[in-house]
């Protein structure tokens, strides 16, 4: 199952943090770590429609900006 939420982050970033801290403990999974993935899911079914859109502006300049001291 997580493994295909790792897929899902793709079209949905807004569950990429939750998806990638369950994803550190694939070989170790407990009952905690299960619930936490039942949490994505319900978030999922309750936001079907919740997601960033990314639109085209014809732009050819990728920008990123840092805070680093």
């Amino acid at each position: 199952m997580v493994r295909k939420l790792n897929y899902l982050t793709v079209a949905k970033s807004d569950i990429t943090l939750a998806v990638s801290i369950v994803n550190q403990f694939l070989l170790a999974l407990r009952t905690t770590h299960l619930e936490a993935v039942m949490r994505i899911l319900r978030y999922l079914k309750k936001a079907p429609g919740k997601e960033i859109l990314y639109s085209d502006y014809e732009h050819t300049r990728v920008a990123g900006f840092s805070n680093v001291n």
